[in-house]
């Protein structure tokens, strides 16, 4: 995060978080997984990386000296919607079983 909030001068990455980084097994690819307030401002953050993927790529090799700098993928991290919509999920199941039992119970 250091890299993309201080060397990179694009407005577009600027208060955006990296929430996640999966590389694969012979570090050709990694999976960056970013989030923002909004979700514009998600989807120009990964246009702006996107365009500076060579320098990142570059300046990552030199900051940690490995042999084969992997591929950046940038996608938005939708990890906390898909939270509140299984939270939101069960809660409906819990009032519909609660509903359910005060039928049954013959309170309803």
């Amino acid at each position: 995060m250091h890299l993309i909030q201080r060397r990179l001068k694009d407005p577009r990455v600027q208060g955006v978080t990296v929430t996640e980084v999966r590389a694969s097994p012979d570090l050709s690819h990694a999976t960056v997984f970013l989030r923002s307030e909004a979700p514009v401002e998600v989807e120009d953050a990964i246009e702006g990386l996107e365009s500076a993927c060579g320098y990142l790529r570059r300046a990552l090799g030199q900051a940690i000296r490995i042999r084969k700098v992997p591929e950046f993928k940038f996608l938005a991290d939708d990890s906390l919607e898909r939270v509140e919509r299984i939270e939101e999920l069960l809660r409906l199941v819990r009032e519909e079983g609660m509903e359910e039992g005060m039928e049954e119970s013959g309170e309803g």
